[in-house]
């Protein structure tokens, strides 16, 4: 029984910590982690941190509808998003050292649309790129110390003239993309 405690008191202590910066600024979710759920999502400013022990039905607190939402409720220093329901997602830039988990089925899509303007960390679209329309699905600006992960997640620029799937133009330190490949049925 003891040996339980210790362990439940761990676990308590790992997810409880965070950096003391985190701490002071006061992350509006938090672990500066964000929740999407493609299909019973609600887009708000509070939005994102269903799993963290608020009820999906909750517009306030539960999961965003859309992807934009969720970085746009993360801070400008980046953070991770976790899709648990996939969908249509319109364009991003990625300014900060982000992780963009999609679910294992593969259902996230990220689409270009050349009318549409893309989300960024920390602003909804309309701030985002200057108002200007998306010129990629994904596009990485961001900094020589940053890494950005994407992972179950499909890319799409939806158009065969779009050679460069994601543009990278800031010294990022790496790009990690990441797709879990299913195990054989047993037999």
């Amino acid at each position: 029984m003891r040996g339980l405690g210790i362990i439940v008191g761990s676990a308590g202590l790992i997810l409880g910590l965070g950096t003391a910066s985190s701490w002071a600024t006061g992350p509006s979710l938090p672990n500066n982690t964000a929740y999407v759920d493609g299909e019973f999502g609600t887009d708000s400013s509070t939005c994102g941190n269903a799993l963290l022990g608020a009820s999906f039905a909750d517009t306030a607190t539960g999961p965003c509808q859309t992807l934009n939402q969720a970085l746009a409720n993360l801070p400008t220093t980046g953070g991770n998003v976790f899709i648990v329901r996939g969908g249509q997602f319109g364009p991003i830039i990625l300014t900060a050292g982000v992780s963009i988990n999609g679910p294992d089925d593969r259902s996230a899509v990220i689409t270009w649309n050349p009318s549409t303007v893309p989300g960024c960390l920390g602003a909804l679209p309309p701030s985002c790129n200057g108002g200007a329309s998306a010129t990629y699905a994904v596009d990485i600006q961001a900094g020589s110390t940053n890494t950005v992960k994407l992972k179950n997640v499909i890319i799409s620029n939806s158009s065969p003239s779009r050679m460069r799937t994601i543009p990278i133009t800031g010294p990022l330190r790496s790009v990690v993309l990441m797709s879990r490949t299913p195990l054989p049925p047993r037999r």
